[in-house]
């Protein structure tokens, strides 16, 4: 049914955005033993975080035309 499969998109994109989001002031955990060496946690690196806000800015600060087909909108809500 085209409502689901829209709504699965939607969730699609939702999850593509988690997995920028937590790109910026996040932190990466290595699991070790007690003979590793090295931090187990430390923050995602400065350039990364560059570009997750870049890509932001870009795909998720303004509205993704492509989801916003008024022809599916209508058949599947009240527009």
């Amino acid at each position: 049914e085209l409502e689901e499969l829209y709504g699965q998109v939607l969730a699609q994109w939702n999850r593509y955005m988690g997995h920028v989001a937590a790109n910026i002031g996040g932190v990466y955990k290595t699991l070790k033993t007690y003979a590793q060496e090295g931090p187990v946690y430390e923050f995602v690196p400065e350039e990364t975080q560059r570009r997750a806000m870049a890509f932001f800015a870009e795909h998720a600060f303004t509205p993704p035309t492509w989801m916003i087909d008024e022809d599916v909108l209508r058949r599947i809500e009240n527009v």
